[in-house]
């Protein structure tokens, strides 16, 4: 029995001893796997590094030339440039025949014939190949970017220079601004048998000091529909409710002149009962208004001012556009033009108080008891022009004998549009600074647009 249990017990042992030597020769054997792998492992990176590193430093080498080779190309064409724009500055070529669209002068650069502003190497500009830079022939923007050069400023166009213009200066609103009272108005068209333009434009004087516009206009046709009647009122700067005297001025005598039905000619009208009786509704309508109100300048708000007055200006022409007699009736400094053959002829005679270029000067007036009038009949033929108008405008117009005078017979040769005719009454010229006040009628039916 005890045999028995010791050879069960050594078998045990050999068994335990055999696994254990099997075990043993197993991590032997991946041991030795494991190491031969490293050593390939090391012997293939040994190998890729030897290939890979002579690569690399031929590709730096190669980096390094092509860099210099690219400065110096960049050297050559600078160069280039640079010779271009000599040649260019000092022997300009003829010039190209189309002009250049961002060109304010309305030129191309000159360039002198038979040769390109810049050359290109051979195979440059290929396909594959790097493209030529442009020429440029001006700076660079702070931006990097290239941008076109500035057009030429437009001319200003908004108004007629008729010699030195005015400076600038700050222009003030009326402290109490209506529709009836703004400080421009314009309007035109056919009427009856003639063609019309009319245009009022508050003068820089009364813009700087924040005063209304002073000068009037109306226009109609007598009951009969046998004459048209145009009126021009200019209010005395120096008197008190000067706008408001030059606007019942014009409305009275437009209402009496129109309400004439007699087969009378217009020179044989009743002239001086007219204008006393245009005298009087201004008296009538300016004694109740009280004091006018403040000027938006303290400057002018303390100044003495005399009685309510104004000029009155007036032209009776035939409505039906044929030739016939027309009369012009004046009081005061507001002048009347007729223009035929492109030539200007002053219809009423100088004032007997003259006025110059400012405002505010003596001369004949309404109210008053015995008028200083003036009656001109003159011939009125299809295409002939008369203008009655503001000494604001007049004066400037001085018979025609001025640049805006000989301007304007060129331009108004035939009726302009409506903004045109604006324009030219809105001129500007140094000291001309009075309000502009213009009633032009051509014999005729010449358009049937104004705008």
């Amino acid at each position: 029995m005890r045999c028995s249990t010791a050879s069960a017990s050594q078998s045990c042992r050999m068994l335990s001893f055999r696994r254990r030597r099997r075990g043993c020769a197993r991590r032997d054997a991946a041991s030795a796997s494991r190491t031969e792998s490293d050593a390939m492992s090391d012997a293939a990176l040994s190998a890729l590094l030897a290939s890979v590193i002579p690569a690399a430093v031929v590709l730096v080498i190669a980096l390094i030339r092509l860099g210099g080779r690219n400065r110096r190309t960049m050297r050559f064409f600078g160069k280039q440039r640079r010779s271009t724009r000599e040649k260019l500055t000092e022997q300009p070529g003829p010039a190209a025949e189309a002009p250049h669209p961002f060109d304010p002068s309305g030129r191309r650069p000159q360039v002198r014939a038979g040769r390109p502003p810049w050359r290109v190497l051979p195979g440059w500009g290929s396909r594959g190949g790097p493209k030529p830079r442009r020429l440029r022939m001006g700076k660079r923007s702070p931006a990097g970017k290239q941008v076109r050069p500035s057009p030429a400023p437009l001319p200003d166009v908004t108004h007629r220079l008729a010699g030195k213009p005015s400076k600038p200066t700050a222009l003030h609103v009326p402290v109490q601004l209506l529709s009836w009272t703004s400080g421009v108005a314009a309007d035109g068209g056919l009427f009856a048998g003639l063609t019309a333009r009319v245009a009022t434009i508050r003068g820089r004087a009364h813009q700087f000091h924040g005063e209304r516009g002073q000068d009037a206009f109306g226009l109609s046709a007598t009951r009969d529909g046998r004459w048209v009647v145009g009126a021009v009122a200019d209010g005395l700067g120096s008197t008190v409710h000067a706008d408001q005297a030059a606007q019942t001025a014009v409305r009275s005598v437009v209402k009496i002149a129109s309400d004439i039905v007699d087969d009378v000619p217009p020179a044989r009208w009743e002239w001086n009962m007219i204008l006393r009786e245009v005298g009087r509704s201004v008296e009538v309508a300016t004694r109740s208004l009280g004091r006018p109100l403040p000027a938006a300048n303290p400057a002018r708000r303390q100044r003495p001012l005399g009685p309510p007055a104004t000029t009155l200006t007036v032209v009776v022409v035939p409505a039906n556009g044929v030739a016939g007699t027309g009369v012009v009736v004046g009081v005061g400094d507001s002048p009347a033009y007729l223009l035929r053959s492109g030539a200007w002829r002053r219809l009423l005679p100088q004032d007997s108080q003259p006025a110059s270029a400012g405002a505010d000067n003596a001369t004949d007036a309404l109210p008053a008891a015995a008028p200083a009038m003036r009656l001109v009949s003159f011939d009125w033929r299809p295409g002939d022009l008369v203008v009655v108008a503001s000494d604001g405008f007049g004066n400037a117009l001085a018979g025609g004998g001025t640049p805006l005078g000989a301007a304007l017979a060129e331009a108004w040769q035939e009726p302009p549009s409506l903004l045109g005719f604006l324009r030219d009454v809105d001129f500007r010229l140094s000291t001309f600074n009075d309000d502009r006040t213009v009633l032009a009628l051509w014999c005729g039916a010449f358009d049937t647009a104004v705008s």
